[in-house]
């Protein structure tokens, strides 16, 4: 998990550097990145569906 989330981070930090175009991708990172953080692995499947 901490993998996960360090990688979700980085990937945070590259889509903000225009965050008009890159919005959306910004809600469903940090939705993800939330989950990772809860460790609710429940969760996150229901995510990638």
């Amino acid at each position: 998990m901490k993998r996960a989330e360090e990688d979700l981070l980085n990937r945070l930090d590259k889509l903000l550097e225009n965050p008009e175009e890159n919005a959306l991708e910004i809600a469903y990172t940090v939705k993800l990145l939330r989950l990772v953080q809860w460790r609710d692995v429940k969760g996150i499947r229901e995510f990638a569906k």
